[in-house]
């Protein structure tokens, strides 16, 4: 098990935890151990001191997150102060990986001794092993898997990071950031991933429809992800200051509001 990490059975009951514990409850227990589970994951196990990122990705408010991670002493920060990691599970992960290391090499060792008498020559005159080829190839298959894994799980945090810098330039209200992360969440849940340019699209809409009231904001964002609705839409007999549209020419939210919503009734997905 590549992601493996040790968890002693009596954590709880550490110095460091209790107080933990004392202040956030099992909550912010469980935000200890997977922001642990996010450095195992993390290149030298240390994860960037983005508090947003993070509480979207573990569904949690975000004071909840910089808490566990500053007032407890269970992480240090980098001297830049751009990343933070745990001392002691860094530790405990450099013992891991140098015995690893050992582990691998020890086999690889007793593999050649195992075969190296039944290396023989083919008719081109190269050295040919079966059995080591046997061994390799399915190596070289798991290898590329487990990079292929890594690169698509770096892709979406990085992706996770832009939208929460995106969201935080869009709006300081808690309940909107809230809302909005649900939103996104949503869309992954129903196999329908927001794009970075599909978010911006989504933010200027949002405006628009909403008038620029946050509460409306918030009202037609929890429409949508009560009904699983891929975009968003006006609510209705919700009174704006907006102009009415009847009085007015339609502006460029207002018809892909009505395009989406036409595209929609005729099962046509246009984001």
């Amino acid at each position: 098990m590549n992601n493996y990490f040790s968890h002693d059975s009596n954590a709880r009951n550490s110095d460091k935890l209790i107080p933990l514990r004392m202040k956030l409850g099992a909550e912010g227990y469980g935000i200890y151990f997977m922001l642990l589970e996010r450095l195992r994951d993390e290149k030298d196990y240390m994860s960037i001191k983005d508090y947003n990122m993070l509480a979207f990705d573990l569904r949690v408010d975000a004071s909840k997150v910089k808490s566990v991670i500053e007032d407890f002493r269970l992480f240090v920060f980098t001297e830049d102060g751009k990343y933070f990691y745990s001392e002691g599970f860094k530790k405990r992960m450099d013992i891991k990986d140098i015995e690893s290391i050992k582990r691998s090499e020890a086999g690889k060792k007793g593999a050649a001794k195992r075969w190296g008498g039944n290396c023989t020559s083919n008719s081109d005159g190269d050295s040919g092993d079966k059995h080591g080829n046997a061994i390799a190839m399915p190596s070289k298959n798991i290898a590329s898997k487990v990079k292929e894994s890594k690169e698509k799980k770096s892709k979406i945090q990085n992706q996770s990071s832009i939208f929460s810098t995106m969201i935080s330039d869009y709006t300081a209200n808690e309940d909107l950031i809230e809302s909005l992360n649900d939103f996104i969440a949503m869309r992954y849940e129903i196999k329908k991933p927001l794009t970075q340019r599909a978010l911006e699209i989504m933010l200027k809409k949002l405006t628009e429809l909403s008038g620029g009231n946050d509460n409306t904001k918030i009202k037609i964002l929890e429409n949508s992800v009560m009904n699983s609705w891929q975009g968003i839409f006006a609510l209705k007999n919700e009174h704006s200051n907006a102009v009415p549209i009847k009085s007015r020419q339609m502006t460029v939210a207002e018809k892909l509001d009505e395009a989406e919503r036409i595209a929609k009734e005729r099962g046509i997905n246009i984001w």
